[in-house]
């Protein structure tokens, strides 16, 4: 027997014999609980609680984000993490960053393997040189995903590179 012949090629695509996965892949959930911005001048450390569902929904959405870069300094990305239903295979964070709509730099940072539970990563100390043509407004769109290409979450924020401060 076939689907067509249950009267079953009416179901949702996702309910298809083709479509459906039952790998433990396809079950894993990743999401952001904090990500943290360290400062390395005179600016306090940012925060951003993403435990509650609308504070998340604004991170995704750039509020809330470091949106001044200052050339000559230093910064270090930190975010906790939940990993769901199973563990999660080369989480991956991809960041491409634009100016003008055309895609000047896109970077991908392998954080690792990670069981069920909830994790910290610290991300590479970023020296922000002090290059005059870098000075603008820039957009990133950053996600998370694993070895497989999943997507678990993406980010889309501005922010703009000024001149180091006297």
């Amino acid at each position: 027997t076939t689907l067509s012949s249950k009267g079953l090629d009416r179901l949702p695509i996702f309910w298809t014999q083709e479509n459906f996965n039952c790998s433990c892949n396809n079950m894993t959930s990743v999401r952001i609980l904090e990500h943290r911005v360290k400062f390395f001048d005179d600016r306090e450390e940012e925060v951003n609680d993403c435990r509650d569902e609308g504070k998340y929904k604004d991170w995704l959405k750039g509020k809330g984000a470091a949106g001044i870069v200052v050339q000559n300094t230093s910064q270090q990305e930190q975010i906790t993490f939940r990993v769901d239903g199973a563990p999660v295979k080369g989480l991956t964070r991809t960041n491409k960053t634009s100016k003008f709509f055309i895609t000047v730099n896109t970077e991908s940072i392998v954080l690792g393997d990670f069981e069920v539970g909830e994790h910290t990563f610290t991300f590479p100390l970023q020296e922000i040189d002090d290059n005059i043509a870098a000075r603008a407004k820039w957009n990133l769109a950053c996600c998370f995903h694993d070895a497989a290409g999943k997507q678990f979450c993406k980010r889309e924020a501005t922010f703009e590179i000024v001149a180091p401060r006297p």
